[in-house]
């Protein structure tokens, strides 16, 4: 039969034994190996980070303000627009005045075509 692998138990013995004799567990010098070690240069990273994270919400935040100006603004033109444009003749009524000044002129000219003839 295999020998059983007692490695984390001598691990967790030794830790034990460390702490009971007063003695602290060394630390890891980062990434997070369970221990705080290196943490004061880690905090301070992730202040900084934090600062860099907090400009750049600033400035979206600022930007997000300006688009929504950008399109309050663009929906006043556009309301405009669309009362300018239902104001304007359609198609129909300038073909229908367009025909009726030209009926209009050939009446007239047969008119004085015929009186001075």
């Amino acid at each position: 039969m295999a020998e059983p692998d007692l490695s984390l138990l001598n691990s967790v013995v030794a830790q034990a034994l460390n702490r009971a004799l007063g003695k602290e567990d060394p630390l890891n010098s980062g990434g997070g190996g369970g221990t705080s070690g290196g943490m004061e240069a880690r905090v301070a990273r992730l202040e900084s980070d934090m600062e860099h994270v907090k400009k750049s919400v600033s400035e979206i935040s600022t930007d997000v303000k300006a688009v929504r100006t950008t399109l309050s603004d663009l929906k006043v033109e556009f309301g405009r627009f669309d009362e300018r444009s239902k104001q304007m003749p359609t198609k129909g009524f300038i073909f229908t005045t367009s025909a009726s000044l030209l009926a209009a002129c050939g009446a007239l000219t047969a008119l004085i075509v015929k009186f001075l003839a």
